[in-house]
């Protein structure tokens, strides 16, 4: 069986050795890599933890990775070392420092990277394949960083070479030389070499860097050593550029985004590459053809910034949809046979794209910003509709969650004194993440979540060390943020009270086993018919053509928005039932989404006031009305706007009061909600019990007509006031 028919779990036990067996069991069985007891070794193919019977090792797939290294260091001799040594032009002792370990599974040669937070993320597998040695990554897991165990933050020089050899070739000559006043000289002790004020570190490949590795480069003077490759000849007969050189832009495009003190690539010739150097030429060709030390001032004189569009702060585009042009659209209906084109458009996603629109284009109007997470699992398209909102850069602002948005970095050479902070870029925009999981697991969360509330109310303000003080207001930006269901755990307490949200689909509710057969026959199609095109690098051939229209479509209509939405806006009709509904919506939101705070005593627990929430649900009404092309907010528009509010009710608050305002006045006993909600009795219990503090519920008691020895039954029923507010969802 290919490794690629294998469970996506197993993948990485297969790739490195462990003969398993898994057909028909929710555990594989296999020989313990560490004890080699047979049969004792079991691996869950739900979760790919493991654990051996025998020698009691356990563990995700990190630890196996972590182990499996450490096991083959033990037996790996250092005479296995030297053939290697030779071939790839670094010593025994380097190979040795970076990690190289021989498998005694597969009898591969091994090399270990690192994550950011410095743990061993990868184990990539330097093997032959197709006649020729390659170095293989283990499937399902990311890329990772050569050389990083060694990583040391106080040096202000990080040299970044182009795989793992290159890197251990060029940590081994700067640590063989010191720098006098009479130039470059052999030394003795490390700590007085080069190396000791520069790292070096390697990526697996010139394509490979990641937005992550960002804050490993704050501060630093970064230079980029990428091998010569030449410009690549499609079979189209249209000519790409260098991929090392591509490689490079990519990598300081990122970097911009970090307060990176400076940036410099390797120039091999006056243009992209050097053509009378072969094509690959790399940094051990160039040190046995200069030769020691001379081939440190080579790489010196070689070392230069890059061009100035490159490290452009006002435009670091990574993203597809950032590389394409919006094309003119003034209507709804005719965007949305576009996106029907490209994918299997559904209700929900068609709501989803039109609130999308609404909040860009509420960005400049005045009064309660409209911010709106999208949340749906993976694959459901939340990130397509971010890319396409994108495309327009004039009104769209792209960015990955990162440290913060505040910088007292002010630049260098033609930059100096420019502000690098990114608000003075997202004023005025709609900032989009789609990748808003991130966030939760950040280490700057807070930092970066108490900017966000500074910007909701149009100000932010910050000091640095330096005494610098930098300090924005009048700041009118809207946010969309696009996750996954872990993205409720934004709540109240940190940012969730300025969102609005709006699900795609999910599975929990939605679930529809004829629409999702229906979405992946269409997925598996598209598949079949880019899979046999060739992209040659442009935007506009790595997707879809049908779905690049509707793409760039959907930003020209944005445009368009942007620059009609206030004379739209002020012929829109807004009945008095509107305003009065969406103020419903509004106090019923407060209450579903009301949160027990544990240093409260019960009688003082409270419910936000519903003034936000009004204002934003008015606000999406007439911004939606604008979006549809409506001359009214109307029941078309409402529906969408209910939609977003009980999508930003949703939870177990809601889920209950859902069950009670079905059950009418017979009222639900506490042990039946938490059989309907198939929840805990003690859950459902406190949460009643908090309900019932702020007013949404109340207990009432029925007779069970037994007798006079029966008791009553203890149910519970909505408040009035809910009762009718919950009428407001009611479409």
């Amino acid at each position: 069986m290919k490794l690629k028919d294998a469970p996506i779990k197993l993948r990485p036990y297969l790739f490195h050795g462990v003969e398993m067996t898994w057909q028909g069991n929710d555990d594989a069985i296999a020989t313990c890599p560490f004890c080699t007891k047979e049969q004792k070794y079991h691996i869950s193919q739900a979760t790919g933890q493991y654990h051996c019977k025998v020698c009691g090792k356990k563990g995700n797939v990190y630890t196996f990775l972590k182990h499996f290294h450490q096991a083959c260091d033990e037996v790996t001799d250092p005479d296995q070392l030297q053939d290697l040594a030779e071939d790839r032009g670094v010593s025994v002792e380097v190979l040795e420092e970076w990690g190289v370990v021989m498998s005694y599974l597969r009898q591969d040669w091994l090399v270990p990277t690192y994550n950011e937070e410095g743990k061993v993320n990868n184990l990539y597998r330097y093997t032959e394949l197709d006649g020729k040695m390659r170095l293989l990554s283990t499937p399902t897991l990311s890329h990772g960083i050569f050389g990083l165990q060694h990583y040391d933050p106080t040096k202000q020089m990080v040299d970044i070479c182009e795989g793992p050899w290159d890197g251990m070739a060029w940590y081994e000559v700067l640590r063989r030389y010191k720098e006098s006043p009479s130039g470059l000289h052999r030394c003795i002790e490390v700590g007085d070499s080069l190396w000791a004020t520069t790292n070096v570190i390697a990526v697996p490949g010139c394509e490979v860097f990641r937005d992550t590795w960002m804050p490993l480069f704050k501060d630093k003077d970064v230079n980029f050593i990428y091998d010569n490759d030449h410009p690549r000849n499609l079979p189209s007969g249209r000519m790409v550029p260098p991929p090392s050189y591509s490689g490079m832009e990519r990598a300081c495009n990122i970097l911009c985004r970090e307060e990176t003190a400076n940036l410099s690539i390797i120039h091999w010739g006056t243009g992209t590459h050097d053509p009378l150097r072969k094509d690959g030429y790399d940094l051990r060709d160039l040190i046995n053809d200069r030769g020691l030390p001379a081939v440190i001032h080579t790489v010196r004189s070689m070392l230069s910034s890059p061009p100035e569009d490159w490290v452009d702060p006002e435009n670091p585009s990574v993203s597809t949809g950032e590389l394409l042009e919006p094309t003119p659209c003034d209507n709804f209906v005719e965007l949305r046979e576009y996106w029907k084109k490209a994918l299997k458009w559904t209700d929900s996603l068609d709501t989803t794209l039109a609130v999308m629109l609404a909040t860009a284009a509420s960005t400049k109007l005045q009064g309660d910003q409209l911010w709106l997470r999208v949340v749906g699992p993976p694959g459901s398209a939340k990130s397509t509709l971010c890319e396409a909102l994108s495309v327009d850069k004039e009104h769209v602002h792209s960015i990955s969650i990162q440290k913060g948005f505040h910088s007292g970095y002010r630049g260098s050479g033609a930059q100096k004194g420019k502000d690098s902070s990114l608000i003075p870029r997202m004023d005025g925009k709609t900032v989009i993440t789609k990748d808003g999981d991130t966030l939760l697991n950040s280490a700057n969360r807070d930092q970066t979540l108490s900017e966000m509330r500074d910007f909701y109310d149009g100000t932010s303000r910050a000091e640095y060390k330096n005494f610098k003080k930098s300090s924005y207001s009048g700041l009118r930006i809207t946010f969309i943020l696009a996750g996954t269901r872990s993205l409720y755990r934004l709540n109240k307490s940190f940012l969730g009270d300025r969102f609005v949200d709006c699900i795609i689909y999910d599975r929990k509710t939605d679930y529809d086993p004829e629409l999702e057969e229906e979405i992946l026959d269409r997925a598996a199609l598209n598949a079949l018919k880019r899979v046999r095109q060739e992209s040659d690098g442009t935007a506009e051939n790595t997707s879809d053509p049908r779905l690049i229209d509707a793409m760039k479509y959907t930003a020209g209509y944005v445009q368009w928005l942007r620059e009609h939405v206030q004379e739209r806006i002020n012929k829109v009709e807004c009945p008095d039932d509107v305003l009065r509904r969406c103020r419903e919506l509004g106090v019923l939101t407060s209450y579903m989404r009301a949160r027990p705070d544990k240093e409260l005593d019960d009688e003082e627990q409270e419910v936000e006031l519903a003034t936000r929430l009004t204002s934003q649900y008015v606000r999406l009404a007439n911004c939606l009305a604008v979006v549809l092309n409506r001359d009214a907010v109307d029941n078309v528009v409402m529906d969408q706007v209910v939609k977003v509010a009980t999508d930003t009710s949703r939870g177990l608050n809601l889920r209950i009061t859902e069950l009670l305002y079905y059950a009418e006045d017979m009222g639900m006993e506490a042990s039946r909600i938490a059989l309907r909600l198939n929840k805990g009795d003690s859950t459902v219990r406190r949460a009643l019990k908090f309900l019932r503090e702020i007013e949404v519920v109340k207990p009432m008691s029925v007779n069970n007509n037994s007798g006079s020895r029966g008791r009553n039954r203890h149910m519970w029923t909505l408040t009035d006031q809910v009762r009718h507010l919950f009428e407001a969802l009611q479409v």
